[in-house]
């Protein structure tokens, strides 16, 4: 840990943010333009793995950089021959659940202009052919300038790039903890796909686009009771060493036994009830726990969201 003012390659460190898996972030000043900047440094030198995903994160940064609503590496993977290892990036102000959870309420109009420019970044990296595995609101952060509340997509550390084939090194059907859709802890799928990585970040931007308006995270934790019941009700020992057939079949049963309550969760009360309404329609088929009744992709939740 560097303390305040710590002067390191030619950039004054002020402090560090909460550590992650396998790396920590600094806000610095570059002292030779007065730029504040974020340092990202891998904290797990001696584990191969985590050093070769850390260097992945920031190809696939570099790979979807120069879209405003990406985060943006400002230099290439820097070994300065201490045994650290680090990149500068953009810095932004927060994340999304602390500009959500602040002192300062946003209107509905400001929550669906910042939903609106979450779903561009991730459409621009689906383009890209990278999906981000990862989504949650802590995931998303937010800068004020030059925009007031420009949303940046950020923490790629378990993205994939189905074009150079960069990715985590966790094998199959790798999710962040977060917001993980269904079908993923199934494990309905023993190759990895875009399309089901695409359809499975739909369900997670859906989650995001309902936190935003409600903060609420009750469907979320009765879709994984739910879920932790079935499972565990088939009294299998090691679960996922199940053929994949045998895995999709009890996704299928545990989605013709879902209670539908659970999905009562997703309601989205507004004072204008009318878009309220259209809201939670918008969510509950991003949510849908049935792939097939989802979005396919972003575009279809964009122009779902024309004239909200």
């Amino acid at each position: 840990m560097f303390p305040p003012n710590h002067v390191y390659e030619g950039y004054r460190i002020e402090c560090a943010l909460t550590p992650g898996d396998y790396g920590i972030v600094y806000i610095a000043t570059r002292i030779s333009d007065g730029e504040r900047v974020a340092l990202k440094f891998c904290t797990r030198l001696n584990d191969a793995d985590a050093v070769t995903r850390f260097e992945n994160e920031n190809q696939i940064l570099h790979h979807l950089h120069q879209h405003p609503q990406v985060i943006e590496p400002l230099t290439q993977i820097i070994r300065p021959g201490d045994g650290n290892i680090y990149y500068a990036m953009e810095l932004a102000d927060l994340n999304l659940e602390e500009l959500i959870t602040g002192n300062t309420p946003l209107t509905d109009d400001e929550k669906l202009a910042i939903f609106k420019q979450l779903c561009e970044g991730l459409k621009h990296a689906h383009g890209k052919t990278v999906v981000h595995r990862d989504l949650h609101y802590r995931n998303i952060l937010v800068k004020h300038t030059p925009n007031p509340n420009g949303i940046k997509l950020t923490d790629f550390g378990l993205a994939k790039d189905f074009q150079s084939s960069i990715h985590s090194l966790t094998p199959q059907a790798v999710w962040g903890a977060g917001v993980m859709p269904p079908e993923m802890i199934f494990r309905v799928s023993d190759t990895e796909s875009l399309k089901e990585y695409i359809i499975g970040e739909i369900y997670a931007l859906g989650f995001i686009l309902f936190w935003t308006f409600t903060t609420g995270v009750i469907y979320l934790n009765e879709i994984k009771r739910s879920l932790a019941n079935h499972i565990n009700g088939l009294g299998v020992t090691n679960y996922y060493g199940l053929p994949e057939a045998t895995r999709r079949q009890h996704y299928i049963n545990w989605l013709q036994n879902i209670d539908p309550a659970i999905e009562t969760h997703l309601d989205i009360p507004l004072a204008n009830v009318a878009r309220g309404q259209q809201l939670t329609a918008i969510v509950k088929k991003m949510c849908h726990a049935d792939t097939t009744q989802r979005y396919q992709t972003v575009d279809e939740v964009i122009n779902a969201m024309k004239g909200l």
